[in-house]
């Protein structure tokens, strides 16, 4: 949960590349609920980002293999 909230301070403070390098981490890990690709596709949160070509690309590509390590 504390990931996915810096994920979002990243994202409203303009640190873009920190925040889509956190939110594709976060999208493999298991426990991260509410960082699914039908929320960042959908929330206003994540409005910020939706110029950058690397969150793009995580949005538009299939659903990740969650990592169990």
């Amino acid at each position: 949960v504390y990931a996915a909230n810096l994920a979002f301070v990243y994202a409203q403070s303009g640190e873009v590349e920190q925040a889509v390098t956190l939110l594709s981490r976060l999208l493999t890990t298991p426990g991260a609920e509410r960082i699914t690709l039908a929320h960042l596709r959908l929330g206003w949160e994540w409005d910020p980002l939706r110029q950058d070509p690397r969150f793009k690309a995580l949005i538009e590509g299939p659903e990740p293999v969650t990592v169990y390590n």
